[in-house]
């Protein structure tokens, strides 16, 4: 079964369901919102032209604008999001130096998505110098601050022994408290705990529960998991028909392994 490592976030949340057909705004709305001073509208424009939609062709230039107004105003999600920009985006030379600026000023204005993002290239020697002991302190502290991404990779940091005493215990507290809050990776990783009894009794049930909720949030990982059990039949009934259908819901997910499942049982007749 497969674990989860480190992860980075996006923080926009605000935008969830922002372009239902109800209540979607339109661009010239949230540029004048923007132009009138409403930090969130610049925001959220900076969103829309950083993925593009149907009505709004994908133009990054635009988007790191409209961030970079907001971030000079100090608000902390759009330097969040200027720093993600930075360092995934594809349509702009990728920066890990601005990623940090960015990232750090978000957190220091108190935006905890950015402080675990921060966090990562600390861990990771992104756009700074390595320094795992800055990144524990920076995940804890988003985690304190209920980013669950935060306690998902502090979790994995003591789940490894990295830079910290292991302790397979805490990372499954930590752990818990991230897929309280439907955060998948974390759903997933309780799952991998139970399934191979690292620092719990194995229960290939509660993997099977666990890699379940990943799933059901759309882990492909979790799926691929989920899948393996039920074709080895391990804490549920094997089901051949149930593994495949996981195993192509994991592929189309993006999961390669599952992709290479899946055939194999369709080669045998599944």
């Amino acid at each position: 079964m497969k674990n989860i490592l480190f992860t980075l976030l996006i923080s926009c949340g605000c935008l969830i369901g922002l372009m239902s057909n109800a209540n979607a705004q339109t661009d010239k709305q949230y540029e004048l919102s923007c132009k009138n001073g409403d930090l969130a509208s610049c925001d959220q424009l900076a969103y829309l032209y950083q993925e593009g939609t149907a009505e709004i062709p994908q133009d990054s230039a635009k988007a790191i604008e409209f961030y970079s107004q907001a971030c000079n105003a100090n608000y902390a999600e759009s330097c969040t999001n200027l720093g993600y920009l930075y360092r995934y985006s594809t349509n702009i030379e990728q920066d890990n130096n601005k990623a940090f600026t960015f990232y750090k000023k978000a957190c220091d204005l108190g935006n905890m998505t950015g402080c675990n993002n921060l966090a990562f290239l600390y861990h990771h020697g992104e756009g700074t110098d390595q320094d795992t002991q800055q990144a524990f302190k920076l995940y804890e502290l988003a985690c304190n601050g209920n980013e669950s991404s935060g306690c998902y990779n502090l979790g994995n940091m003591y789940q490894e022994g990295d830079s910290v005493k292991q302790d397979v215990p805490k990372a499954m507290a930590l752990y818990a408290k991230g897929c309280n809050n439907e955060h998948a990776s974390s759903c997933n990783n309780i799952g991998y705990l139970y399934d191979n009894g690292e620092g719990v009794t194995q229960s290939y049930t509660l993997a099977a529960k666990y890699y379940k909720q990943a799933c059901d949030l759309d882990e492909s990982v979790g799926c691929y998991n989920l899948a393996s059990l039920y074709e080895e039949g391990l804490g549920v009934r094997q089901n051949y028909a149930k593994s495949k259908e996981l195993y192509q819901k994991s592929c189309a997910l993006g999961d390669e392994d599952s992709c290479s499942a899946y055939a194999d049982l369709y080669s045998n007749g599944y």
